[in-house]
């Protein structure tokens, strides 16, 4: 298709008849402040600054637990961030270990135990003691 010669409407307004106002500051070359740097790297180089919360949480299966990716590991990381309410940054996983149990002689069911160490990292020693209560109060996520 071609544009045609003439427009088929009038235009709904008129941007001559109106102009927005000139801005009355110019912008500034310079920001007035330094970005602060992302929290991951940040706690990357300081997490003497934090105080730390050592927490364990077992997670039960009756089918078998694969944790041997990388992928799996931040979604694990992910979700015990996303249990606390707290960024994933914050969060470290220590330890990994699994445990199967067998019951029942002819019949027999498998449990298996995923057993998770993991350190909670806050800023200061009210934010500790608030996590230290929420994990002691919630058994099950």
């Amino acid at each position: 298709l071609s544009p045609t010669d003439m427009p088929t409407q009038r235009p709904s307004r008129n941007p001559t008849q109106r102009p927005t106002p000139p801005p009355t500051q110019s912008p500034t070359l310079f920001p007035t402040q330094l970005p602060s740097p992302a929290p991951t790297v940040w706690i990357q180089h300081n997490k003497f600054n934090f105080y730390e919360l050592q927490a364990k949480l077992e997670i039960t299966s009756s089918f078998h637990i694969n944790i041997s990716s990388a992928s799996v590991e931040e979604d694990i990381i992910q979700s015990i961030a996303l249990g606390l309410s707290i960024g994933r940054e914050y969060v470290r996983l220590d330890t990994a270990d699994t445990m199967t149990t067998v019951s029942g002689r002819r019949l027999q069911a498998n449990t298996e135990a995923l057993l998770l160490g993991f350190t909670v990292f806050t800023l200061n020693p009210e934010q500790r003691s608030f996590y230290v209560a929420q994990l002691e109060e919630t058994a099950t996520y």
